[in-house]
């Protein structure tokens, strides 16, 4: 079904057994939800008739929201991951110094 249609049998399977979306902080609208098998003895989601997947507050606390970061950040973040792991193969050994090592052979042979 169609979690973002509140008239899915999805939807309404979300908001009668209590599920909340998987990390809405990211500011997605996830349709990956967290569906209990079923609701504990007494409990019953607030809300339960007018409240879309998305506004359930059946949802346990969340440590602080961070906002998403900018693109920017990521690329800048994404460069470096990408100097670290291409680095570490680009390095020659320690143990043999002036040797390639045995990953940027493997590497230069394919």
């Amino acid at each position: 079904g169609d979690v973002h249609d509140p008239e899915s049998e999805v939807s309404r399977a979300i908001r009668e057994r209590g599920g909340y979306a998987l990390m809405p902080e990211l500011g997605t609208r996830p349709a990956n939800h967290y569906l209990p098998r079923q609701l504990p003895q007494g409990a019953a989601p607030a809300n339960a008739e007018a409240a879309s997947p998305h506004q359930t507050t059946a949802r346990p606390q969340a440590a602080a929201v961070r906002p998403a970061p900018s693109e920017a950040a990521l690329e800048v973040e994404a460069r470096g991951l990408f100097a670290k792991l291409f680095g570490a193969f680009s390095k020659p050994s320690q143990t043999h110094a002036g040797h390639k090592t045995a990953e940027v052979t493997q590497l230069e042979a394919r």
